[in-house]
């Protein structure tokens, strides 16, 4: 069973979680992290299972800047073309802010009811 992003699955609160955020476009990957990250003690992992590009850039730009530990990312399932991959994040014992622009819902995204397609501000360049 994959619990899903809201922090409900079977270790919501323990030291492993594993947030569904297949199907999410950018920036959802890293919110739903940002907010499965506070449910978790320092030395939990945080597993976000994602088929979007941008979540590999995004989740390791969001631990750096959070000072979270980025351990690895794989292939899941029995995904033929290898687009879904399981990101695996630990929690350090650095604060993850109440006020992370990462856990809040951000204005243009899905998640803020808008219908139009989530994605970077135009102009907005993410690579390093």
């Amino acid at each position: 069973k994959i619990p899903t992003g809201d922090g409900t699955g079977d270790d919501a609160g323990g030291n492993e979680v594993t947030v569904d955020a297949l199907g999410l476009l950018c920036p959802r990957p890293v919110i739903e992290l940002a907010r499965a990250m506070r449910r978790v003690r320092p030395g939990g992992v945080v597993t976000v299972l994602a088929d979007d590009g941008a979540a590999e850039l995004d989740i390791r730009a969001w631990c750096h800047l959070r000072k979270q530990e980025f351990l690895d990312e794989e292939p899941w399932g029995d995904d033929p073309e290898g687009d879904v991959r399981a990101y695996r994040v630990r929690r350090t014992g650095h604060p993850i802010p109440a006020d992370d622009p990462g856990a809040r819902r951000v204005p243009g995204t899905p998640s803020a009811g808008d219908p139009r397609p989530a994605g970077p501000p135009a102009g907005d360049d993410l690579r390093p």
